[in-house]
């Protein structure tokens, strides 16, 4: 291949990349997630239709990083997110979502609320007046969804007192007598911890787990996720094992974590891209995870036998180190 059309493999690589980038496979936790907050926007369009102003519910998303959490949570938020008459500005849907700041003070993330809302601040404002104009602003826009990611930082770093402010600001929002709104919690698992220790609000935000994938559970999921992918690709898979047995070599590599087994197949479909071949393969798997952990042939899921014994979370952590000088092959600390 000359080194012309190695450049234009490599950009029509990067092109279809950017193309496949953009598919959303749906899957079992997305679905469970997107029908919960399709009830709860079905029930709060009833009670505006009938002139109601009721208490709103809320959910609260569990699950470690890399659980496929905050995609989830993008993709149903496009939903929410369609042109209404006589909207203050088009930027601010039914469902907003606030990063949450760090340091995360009950005055900083009123701040990035506002900044989600759309609106520049003047001047210098306390933490109670920025939460009166969070509220003003959220029944201006007519939101209805108000979804705060990585929320255990809001509500952990505080002291007692500030936590206590903080717990009491949400319930306001939730059971405001102008505009209540529902409150999505996204976060790990220190989050359900937190929601525990408070009834009033662990009730209000009911929770769903993202838990791991397993290999005993969830083959057919993530063959799904990936012939979807292959479709997108108009790719061919040869895996050189049993499909189940690639798929569970598949989700052990990604340490159970669903956004990993998404990013695993894009990486190992860009290798084929880029090679100019039209058939993926095990082996592309193998090299990724060589490419992502540095880990020789042993440790790897997709060519180890007993790969089920491989700590992939701790390898995927980088906690990796050489026993026994340079020439010694990687093994786990």
């Amino acid at each position: 291949m000359s080194d012309l059309s190695r450049e234009e493999t490599l950009a029509n690589s990067a092109d279809r990349m950017v193309q496949l980038g953009k598919l959303f496979v749906r899957h079992d936790r997305f679905v469970d997630l997107e029908q919960r907050i399709a009830a709860l926007a079905r029930q709060r369009r009833a009670e505006l239709k009938f002139g109601e102003i009721r208490r709103q519910k809320g959910l609260s998303v569990i699950g470690e990083s890399g659980a496929g959490k905050s995609e989830a949570l993008k993709k149903i938020r496009q939903n929410y997110c369609v042109p209404r008459k006589n909207a203050p500005d088009e930027r601010v849907g039914e469902f907003v979502t606030v990063e949450t700041p760090s340091p995360a003070t009950l005055k900083s993330t009123g701040i990035a609320t506002l900044e989600a809302l759309q609106f520049d601040i003047v001047g210098k404002l306390s933490a109670p007046e920025l939460w009166k104009l969070v509220r003003h602003h959220l029944a201006e826009h007519k939101v209805f969804f108000l979804h705060f990611d990585e929320a255990q930082d809001f509500i952990l770093n505080q002291s007692g007192r500030e936590a206590s402010s903080v717990i009491n600001t949400i319930k306001s929002l939730t059971q405001s007598e102008t505009w209540p709104v529902s409150v999505i919690f996204s976060g790990n698992t220190v989050l359900a911890d937190i929601l525990d220790s408070d009834f009033q609000l662990g009730r209000r935000l009911p929770p769903i787990h993202f838990e791991n994938l397993a290999p005993e559970a969830d083959l057919d999921d993530v063959e799904h996720i990936l012939s979807q992918y292959l479709g997108a690709a108009k790719l061919e898979f040869k895996p050189s094992t049993e499909m189940s047995d690639f798929l569970a070599r598949l989700i052990v590599s990604a340490s159970g974590q669903l956004g990993l087994v998404f990013e695993f197949i894009l990486e190992a479909i860009q290798l084929v891209f880029d090679a100019g071949r039209t058939t993926l393969e095990t082996g592309d798997f193998k090299e990724v995870y060589r490419h992502r952990t540095g880990a020789v042939d042993g440790a790897n899921p997709f060519v180890a036998a007993d790969f089920k014994s491989i700590n992939t979370r701790v390898v995927l952590e980088g906690k990796l180190v050489r026993k026994g000088g340079q020439n010694k092959p990687w093994a786990l600390s």
